[in-house]
């Protein structure tokens, strides 16, 4: 996922992300420390990290401060998104209920039941950044969220004349709807 990608689905969905200028955080470790709290990034960054920037760098400039956004989103999801993400991406692209329950995996009471909770388990979770992620890259790709939806509405020629929508309840559908997306953004015939 690109790091522009990332940080605006954090923002459509309401997340404050901070500028990278202002004051620094630390950085968790990616492999043992993610915080799953959004408002939070606590973790302590070993001391070589902190050490002088290479030459032409700013001070606040790290190795891992370009995918502060990204590990940010790696912890929502690990955790559980919550419920306002699912109903921010359906309204944001326009896709149906019904639509949304067949990608998740997710019969109807158990959506009732998220939403009294407020939270989606991590396998959903991470259905829906997939669908978020994919949403993002089209509306990259096409200009705004309005031609973003019907895009992946509309049955496609290049997907056996089935929306992209119908493939994204997998990874492996998704990687093929991205991939179609990247050809028409470098002007592929599909």
């Amino acid at each position: 996922m690109r790091r522009e990608t990332a940080s605006a689905y954090l923002k459509a969905a309401g997340i404050a992300v901070r500028d990278p200028r202002h004051r620094r955080l630390a950085v968790p470790n990616p492999a043992s420390e993610v915080s799953t709290d959004p408002g939070a990034l606590v973790a302590e960054i070993p001391g070589r990290l902190n050490a002088v920037p290479p030459p032409g760098r700013a001070p606040a400039a790290s190795a891992c401060e370009a995918y502060r956004e990204l590990i940010a989103l790696i912890g929502l999801v690990r955790a559980g998104l919550p419920y306002q993400f699912l109903e921010a991406i359906a309204s944001r692209y326009g896709i149906s209920s019904s639509e949304l329950l067949r990608i998740l995996r997710l019969p109807p009471r158990t959506l009732a039941r998220r939403k009294k909770a407020g939270l989606l388990s991590a396998d959903e979770s991470d259905r829906l950044a997939r669908l978020g992620r994919i949403g993002g890259l089209a509306e990259e790709v096409l200009g705004n969220p309005a031609r973003a939806g019907r895009w992946l509405r509309e049955p496609n020629p290049a997907l056996g004349d089935t929306p992209p929508l119908r493939w994204l309840d997998t990874d492996v559908g998704a990687k093929e709807v991205e991939q179609l997306l990247s050809r028409i953004a470098h002007g592929v015939y599909s």
